[in-house]
């Protein structure tokens, strides 16, 4: 009897704690978002002979991170199809000396993102930096491939409208490699629909 009383006492205690749990996650200060991501950015190679994109071009991707109290920390990852050519062209970039002319190029990115999130209604802003690697692969025409990897740093804003737990959205950034020869700023911008939990 004893034992039943202490288990009645004790499911009870925990279903108040769920529940307490369950309504104060609903309103409260943490919100656990994923999104998918789709655009496109300029080269960030200066004299590109590639016409304008570089390892770069359209770019699909994703994010997925936390905001407590509107400080916003997550990953992010995107893949940028880059360029390809007709005729085999001179390297685009004097980071490294590959071994014959590139056929195509493209490109990965992927880090760590963090920034402060300003709401208004319906409407959430959101200035962020995002940190990572930035891996360029060469398709040569005389067969082969070449990865290189660079630092990046990604200063930007994102605006996201708010439909119950979806969501879709716009960001715009600067994209830079402090440790790339021959690079420039580039321009990023990317759509994203995605789901708060």
């Amino acid at each position: 009897m004893k034992t039943t009383s202490i288990l009645f006492i004790a499911l009870g205690g925990l279903t108040f704690a769920f529940s307490f749990a369950r309504s104060a996650w609903a309103v409260g200060p943490v919100d656990i978002e994923v999104a998918a991501r789709v655009g496109g950015a300029s080269s960030p190679i200066k004299d590109d002979v590639n016409g304008g994109t570089g390892a770069l071009g359209f770019g699909l991707g994703g994010r997925a991170g936390v905001s407590i109290f509107g400080i916003y920390g997550g990953v992010s990852a995107m893949y940028y199809l880059g360029g390809s050519n007709t005729e085999s062209v001179a390297p685009s970039s004097a980071v490294f000396a590959p071994p014959g002319p590139i056929e195509s190029e493209s490109g990965w990115l992927y880090g760590f993102e963090g920034g402060y999130s300003f709401r208004l209604q319906i409407l959430t802003l959101r200035p962020t930096v995002q940190i990572g690697s930035y891996t360029l692969h060469y398709s040569l025409s005389g067969g082969g491939s070449q990865d290189i990897h660079n630092l990046y740093v990604e200063p930007g804003v994102t605006a996201l409208i708010g439909f119950g737990t979806w969501f879709v959205g716009a960001d715009a950034d600067v994209f830079l490699t402090p440790g790339m020869d021959n690079s420039r700023a580039a321009f990023m911008g990317n759509g994203q629909v995605g789901v708060k939990f």
